[in-house]
């Protein structure tokens, strides 16, 4: 059984949805992680289940190839998807 969405749980109905999902990846980056249940029609095709640290190396990697924009402060970092 798929959980229902909350602070460390996204659905995503398909991969094609890129931008959203690397907008949650960041989202749980900045907090304590999360799992992202990424399916079709209630049919689950994939998990992704990932500790802060992982996130973190994956959101760097994003901003290196241009998906998403860095920002921050000296108190707070937060990512979203490039336009």
């Amino acid at each position: 059984m798929i959980p229902d969405e909350g602070q460390t749980v996204e659905r995503k109905e398909s991969l094609g949805e890129r931008r959203e999902i690397a907008e949650t990846c960041a989202a749980f980056a900045s907090a304590q992680g999360g799992r992202i249940y990424i399916g079709v029609r209630d049919e689950l095709i994939g998990v992704l289940n990932a500790p802060k640290r992982t996130l973190q190396r994956d959101l760097r990697e994003l901003t290196t190839k241009g998906l998403l924009v860095r920002h921050g402060t000296r108190k707070a970092t937060w990512y979203e998807a490039a336009k």
